[in-house]
């Protein structure tokens, strides 16, 4: 094994990997060559001004990718560009479609960035996760349900059975993505990653709909 590639999950603080790696020891073995951050222009300002871990994002990050340039205007393009740039001058920033770039991001992006920092000391109050499991909903009853507090949702993704067939379904602000899944998945509940300050209006919207 030459390389080991880490997907965090999208809320993650990468500023403790460091930490990580040296309780464990695994940095006799592995050292951190970058950190790079993928941000989607649609949804960066709502989640910058809401989850801190998003502005520590950046500050680790030797490479940012501002992707789905194709689904904005180039001023909003160059607005996220200069957000990026005030939260951290260093990093390197590429901006795709679909992230088609010409940079080698195993072999010329180096790791420059102060990535060390401490763990949280408990859950993060600024997001929380709900489970749906209603799975008689269909997708158009699903895209309603959400409409009224969409502004405290960040993410839902998960599976749906429509007329026997399973679909992905995926939303934040970019808006709604499906795609066919295999029918050998078995567990069709949905995660929701909503604003944690307002988890008991979401809840209480979910539970009006008899979708928790």
């Amino acid at each position: 094994v030459e390389r080991v590639i880490i997907e965090a999950s999208g809320i993650a603080a990468p500023r403790v990997i460091r930490k990580m790696l040296e309780e464990t020891h695994l940095n006799d073995i592995y050292e951190l060559q970058s950190v790079i951050s993928i941000i989607d222009p649609l949804s960066f300002s709502k989640l910058l001004h809401t989850l801190p871990n998003i502005r520590s994002q950046i500050e680790a990050a030797d490479l940012v990718i501002i992707n789905k340039t194709d689904l904005v205007s180039q001023s909003q393009t160059d607005q996220t560009e200069s957000a990026v740039q005030d939260i951290n001058s260093n990093t390197k920033i590429e901006k795709t479609s679909y992230c088609n770039m010409e940079t080698d991001i195993l072999h010329n992006v180096s790791s420059s960035s102060d990535v060390s920092g401490e763990y949280a000391k408990c859950s993060d109050p600024h997001y929380s996760i709900l489970l749906l499991r209603n799975k008689s909903i269909t997708i158009d009853q699903l895209k309603t349900a959400i409409l009224p507090i969409s502004d405290e949702i960040y993410r839902l993704k998960g599976f749906i059975v429509t007329n026997k067939d399973i679909y992905y379904i995926d939303y934040s602000a970019s808006g709604w993505e499906l795609t066919d899944a295999p029918r050998s998945v078995q567990k069709t509940s949905i995660s929701v990653i909503v604003n944690g300050e307002n988890r008991k209006k979401v809840v209480e919207h979910f539970q009006n709909l008899n979708l928790l």
